[in-house]
């Protein structure tokens, strides 16, 4: 009995790491290319676009572009699946080399992104879920895989 429950804590100790990781690998593999921002919606409804011209691109090595017009931004990403909704870290360098991490929530459908992060930006506390009541949420969509 002992070595029954020695055998599957060193199963699940070698493969479940492995599903875990494959399961990151594939939230990975959903998220990487380029998004277009659609729309934004907040509290107050959906809200014009300012910038027509608002793209994130995801690679599978973690990295990020976020552009914004003509002028763009790198920094890094890190997701947690296992979570509901999932979550995601966007951490950009602002001028100066001070870090600053948009803690936001994220879905995706397809060829369809959801991103809800509080509508106070960078460095505040993560909305719970992608409501508009409670964040912006941006919707996006693929541009390419």
């Amino acid at each position: 009995m002992r070595r029954g429950l020695l055998l599957l804590v060193a199963f699940a100790a070698l493969y479940g790491g492995s599903f875990a990781a494959g399961a990151i690998q594939a939230d990975l593999e959903g998220l990487r290319g380029t998004w277009v921002l659609v729309s934004i919606r907040t509290g107050q409804g959906n809200q014009p676009q300012r910038e027509r011209n608002v793209s994130f691109t995801f690679s599978k090595d973690r990295k990020v572009v976020l552009k914004q017009g003509d002028s763009g931004t790198e920094g890094t990403f890190m997701i947690n699946s296992d979570k509901t909704p999932k979550e995601i870290d966007i951490t950009t360098t602002k001028p100066g080399g001070a870090k600053e991490v948009l803690k936001a929530v994220y879905q995706v459908n397809g060829d369809n992104l959801k991103l809800a992060y509080s509508a106070k930006g960078a460095d505040s506390e993560r909305p719970t879920a992608l409501d508009p009541k409670d964040a912006m949420v941006l919707t996006l969509t693929r541009q390419n895989p």
